[in-house]
């Protein structure tokens, strides 16, 4: 599994890149940002994710398992929910930018010779 989500934030971080690029190309500067900060947000948001569950299945310290959940939710929530709104980035170029880490490591699962389906 954890190779699948490396696999998975590589090709977002492609992705997003990509167009990012296609939207500031078009002149679109605060979306092209909004859509890069969002898609950060849930890439860094999924790893802390899938550290904590490692940490709780291999029954990790409480110390390191609470280093990350103070990540987690006071630091990486407020600051999501400080830049939505500052209302520098369209709202829903920071949602859109969500999504691609989910799309990428859905198919990457479902494609899997691991996959329950």
């Amino acid at each position: 599994m954890e190779e699948a989500i490396k696999r998975s934030v590589g090709i977002t971080v492609v992705l997003v890149v990509l167009v990012a690029s296609a939207i500031f190309a078009f002149g679109l500067s605060s979306w092209a940002f909004g859509f890069l900060i969002g898609a950060s947000w849930s890439i860094i948001n999924l790893l802390v994710t899938v550290s904590l569950f490692k940490m709780a299945v291999l029954k990790k310290s409480k110390k390191d398992i609470l280093v990350h959940l103070m990540i987690k939710f006071p630091l990486l929530y407020l600051t999501g929910g400080l830049v939505l709104m500052s209302g520098l980035f369209p709202a829903v170029s920071l949602l859109t930018g969500m999504l691609p880490i989910f799309a990428v490591t859905g198919i990457i699962m479902l494609c899997s010779k691991n996959s329950p389906i």
